[in-house]
């Protein structure tokens, strides 16, 4: 596992997230009792290409996304980074997340994990904010949810994908989580973890054999939302459902501490702050502002490092286009 990963000390800002503990005997792991509807439903969602970030077009009609990535030209084996924790209220027929993105391939063969928050009724089968893996491949002909079929392996004994994340933030207690996608350096499987206060939690792992394109790293890493409805429909909230202001920090949904793994040394380092790239597919309906590399203050006014920050969102609506 990266070494500052294990090793890196909790900021001194108390925004850690508490996962609800499932409880599970010795040598069980928790995995989301699974419905037919839950089925159906995961392959519809991959049939119509809702999660494909490359597909935002007619393609994909219904999904909107804000991101910000890195340019094109390195190789990854990992990235990370703080996640503000929000709950939006959505319809059963859309869904919305907070996430990063790691990718590699061509577009007819291109592997995709996605991780990070999402709420999700078909998925979940209720309107809470639950810690989600995501993975598909062959242009989005194979793939899954959580461990709705096979492909994420489960092995952490008390907290798994589909986890509720409590408490969410408020206008005055902002709250987080800290999630990392990396690829092991011997096994070559590409894993999920969680910070869960000093303690770093492995989810669970993504085999090798599902992820061709991916054995040697990925060329794709980015960080934002999507927001997916009916075509043609209403279109659902994003980040904390507000568009983010200029030069306000407190005015949207953060992510923070952007980071990434270039080699199999463990050590990330932050991107190019000079040079990251938006996406906003609709700037009607969401938004993304970037601030850089910042330094703030905790209430006590200690000075800690959130690197690179930006802030995303919208609410979303019935004018959102395509």
């Amino acid at each position: 596992m990266p070494q500052n990963l294990i090793n890196e000390d909790s900021m001194s800002r108390s925004l850690s997230i508490m996962q609800k503990n499932m409880n599970c005997r010795q040598g069980t792991v928790p995995i989301r009792r699974i419905s037919k509807e839950n089925l159906v439903t995961a392959k519809s969602f991959l049939q119509t290409n809702l999660t494909n970030v490359h597909l935002l077009t007619k393609a994909s009609p219904g999904m909107h996304a804000a991101y910000l990535k890195p340019p094109n030209g390195a190789l990854y084996f990992g990235a990370r980074a703080h996640f503000n924790v929000h709950s939006l209220s959505v319809k059963a027929d859309q869904f919305t997340t907070s996430q990063l993105w790691i990718e590699n391939g061509p577009p007819d063969q291109r592997n995709s994990l996605q991780a990070g928050w999402m709420v999700n009724e078909k998925i979940n089968g209720d309107n809470a904010t639950r810690l989600y893996a995501y993975w598909k491949v062959d242009n989005s002909k194979t793939g899954c949810f959580n461990t709705l079929c096979p492909g994420f392996v489960q092995v952490s004994p008390g907290y798994g994908v589909g986890s509720q994340l409590i408490p969410v933030s408020t206008s005055d207690n902002p709250r987080y989580i800290d999630i990392t996608v990396f690829q092991d350096t011997v096994t070559k499987h590409w894993w999920l973890a969680v910070r869960r206060g000093k303690k770093v939690l492995n989810i669970g792992y993504w085999p090798k054999e599902i992820l061709s394109q991916m054995v040697g790293g990925a060329s794709f890493v980015a960080w934002g939302g999507l927001a997916v409805g009916p075509p043609n429909g209403i279109s659902p909230p994003m980040g904390n459902g507000h568009l983010p202001v200029k030069n306000d920090l407190s005015s949207g949904c953060y992510i923070d501490n952007l980071q990434v793994l270039f080699d199999a040394s463990g050590r990330y380092f932050s991107p190019d702050k000079d040079h990251m790239e938006i996406y906003v597919d609709n700037q009607n309906c969401y938004g993304l502002q970037y601030f850089g590399h910042i330094v703030d203050k905790d209430f006590y006014f200690i000075k800690y490092d959130r690197g690179l920050v930006f802030l995303f969102g919208g609410p979303g609506g019935n004018n959102c286009g395509v």
